[in-house]
């Protein structure tokens, strides 16, 4: 019996997002800093978030997908999308093209330092 609850504890899947210690995951005083950021695009846009009462405890500490859309190359509203779900006790990781890498004005490692992964 003891056997076998170690080999089933084996394949529980495991989720990444969760660790402080994962490559990448922003710190407090960078999500912090990334509101300070977008206060000007808030004064501008007033963007307005609806329908969290839908999430789920982050409490609950587990994986959750967030499937949305962007205007062009993401810049407007994701930084704030991710700093939103930050507000509210969830870490999100947005997936950037590659392109952001190689770009010849790299903003690659600045989407990183926010927790943006290649897609």
């Amino acid at each position: 019996e003891a056997n076998k609850s170690k080999k089933s504890k084996k394949f529980l899947p495991r989720s990444p997002f969760f660790k402080e210690e994962v490559s990448g995951t922003p710190t407090d005083d960078e999500m912090d800093d990334l509101g300070r950021m977008l206060g000007p695009w808030r004064a501008i846009t007033s963007p307005l978030v609806l329908g969290t009462e839908l999430l789920p405890d982050p409490l609950q500490r587990r994986p959750i997908l967030f499937v949305g859309n962007h205007t062009m190359f993401g810049l407007y509203d994701l930084p704030i999308i991710v700093h939103e779900l930050y507000l509210r006790g969830f870490k999100a990781r947005g997936l950037a093209h590659p392109s952001h890498w190689s770009s010849p004005i790299g903003v690659g490692p600045t989407f990183e330092k926010y927790g943006a992964v290649k897609a």
